[in-house]
């Protein structure tokens, strides 16, 4: 067993561990940091040391470029709409309003709502319905998409009271996976620790919705933490090609 280590900063470490061989010759390597993040891969036996080197870089530079919480909030008013995009700390979100019906997961029709936005309040708004995500005439859904993958860390709520519940989910187009129905709204700020596993809150489309006809609320804030993509896995993917490659012609040229 080969074992490479290194430390990421005071506070998290990696080790990688070459396992033995596998079938074909192939060896197994998986890295894991101490916060309990891991991964394995698989690669020929006679390269483990090149793309042990390569999985150490890869996660050594995604930890070390770790990014901070961005806290969208939403200020200011603009008209009704059909979307609302904001931006912060680098990071774009569209917002977009409907209703969803059935059992989960559940089909969002987006032509029933317009996005509210007043006074750094974002809810739903359609014909006879009050502006805040609720659950009267169909239930409510803000659909929030983002232009690349982050953790959702924490929802602040405002004009919520005991009665009122909300549905968390992954949303693909107008479909609405939830992971969370019939939450109490008890705190003004919801982190996503009830969310478990914790890979659940990691997307770029989610929706938030109410799931009854008491529940009505509005949304202030989002909290999210970009999920970065290894710097150094585009060079791994384009070593395992040039190999795939060199590997064809040598075949080749054996062939001839």
């Amino acid at each position: 067993m080969t074992e490479l280590g290194a430390l990421v900063n005071a506070s998290l470490s990696l080790r990688i561990k070459l396992g033995p061989p596998f079938s074909g010759g192939l060896f197994s390597t998986e890295f894991a940091l101490s916060n309990g993040a891991s991964m394995k891969i698989t690669f020929p036996k006679k390269l483990s040391s090149f793309f042990a080197s390569l999985a150490l870089a890869a996660a050594v530079t995604t930890v070390g470029g770790a990014a901070n919480a961005v806290t969208f909030g939403f200020g200011g008013s603009s008209p009704d709409s059909h979307s609302k995009f904001f931006t912060s700390g680098g990071i774009g979100v569209t917002v977009t309003a409907g209703t969803f019906i059935g059992p989960n997961p559940s089909s969002i029709n987006y032509a029933t709502r317009r996005v509210d936005h007043r006074n750094g309040r974002l809810g739903a708004d359609g014909f006879f319905d009050g502006g805040q995500v609720d659950g009267s005439l169909g239930n409510d859904v803000l659909v929030f998409t983002f232009d690349q993958n982050v953790r959702i860390d924490s929802i602040s709520f405002t004009s919520v009271d005991g009665d009122d519940d909300f549905a968390f989910g992954a949303v693909a187009g107008n479909l609405f996976n939830r992971f969370v129905n019939f939450q109490d709204v008890e705190d003004i700020v919801f982190t996503a620790d009830f969310l478990s596993p914790a890979s659940l809150s990691v997307g770029n489309s989610f929706g938030i919705g109410a799931i009854g006809s008491l529940d009505d609320f509005k949304i202030t804030a989002l909290t999210v933490t970009a999920v970065p993509v290894p710097a150094a896995l585009p060079l791994l993917a384009g070593g395992i090609g040039f190999l795939g490659f060199a590997g064809w012609r040598r075949k080749r040229s054996a062939a001839a």
